[in-house]
């Protein structure tokens, strides 16, 4: 505090250079005597605001119980208030832009914009892969880095990790849209191995329909004739 930094220098050229360094710090620190924690207060933008919780890793947050980590969390807004980066949510106990909680209203609203199909594609790819590794990372965290680490933990098919990734495409995509994050990270590659396929000839494709039972012939005739997939051929 300034009051010990007086009594451990007594000098008062000293005291009045600990003063400037306090003075590049955003907003002041304040004990809530309340609630029994530590804060920061300050005004940004034009808006009055409190901060008691200190992000850790992983975007959780801890509660400020004592004054140095007030102080640290300060000296960590001042850098990004100087940066240019500095997101108030990313401070707050409800995290809108946590990724575990913008996913699930993200998925909630393109559902009445999708398919069926790819809406429940969407939220095998976010509930099974995305949310256990992605957690309650905060949006504008997540680079590109972090999504080869990802997805290299992802044991599946290049092509299914492709899918994946463009589902999270198109979650950050909506989220630059709406003014959330400032710029999506650079896209990962995926090498897709040309699949060969192999055909079944035509005295094979007669051999099988000869088979078939009678009444269950001409689905099988026309999913032959007409190259469709068994989905297409039902519709």
């Amino acid at each position: 505090t300034l009051t010990a930094a007086a009594e451990k220098y007594n000098d008062v050229q000293n005291l009045n250079w600990w003063e400037d360094i306090m003075a590049d710090k955003w907003g002041t620190i304040w004990h809530n005597p309340k609630w029994g924690h530590w804060a920061v207060r300050g005004r940004w933008q034009g808006k009055r605001l409190y901060f008691s919780q200190l992000p850790g890793r992983g975007g959780k947050l801890y509660t400020c119980t004592s004054r140095d980590m007030a102080e640290y969390l300060q000296g960590e807004i001042s850098k990004e208030i100087e940066q240019g980066s500095f997101q108030p949510a990313r401070y707050k106990q409800e995290r809108p832009l946590a990724f575990d909680k913008f996913a699930e209203r993200w998925l909630r609203d393109v559902k009445p914009l999708l398919a069926y199909k790819t809406w429940e594609n969407y939220r095998g790819y976010i509930e099974n892969y995305l949310r256990p590794l992605l957690d309650t990372t905060y949006l504008p965290d997540i680079n590109y880095a972090q999504l080869v680490q990802l997805f290299n933990t992802i044991d599946r098919s290049p092509k299914y990790k492709k899918n994946i990734h463009g589902c999270l495409r198109k979650i950050l995509n909506d989220a630059k849209r709406s003014g959330y994050i400032k710029q999506m990270p650079e896209p990962v590659k995926f090498k897709i191995p040309k699949q060969v396929k192999e055909w079944i000839d035509a005295d094979t494709q007669r051999t099988i329909i000869k088979n078939i039972r009678r009444h269950d012939r001409p689905i099988f005739e026309f999913l032959f004739a007409t190259g469709l997939r068994p989905g297409e051929a039902r519709a």
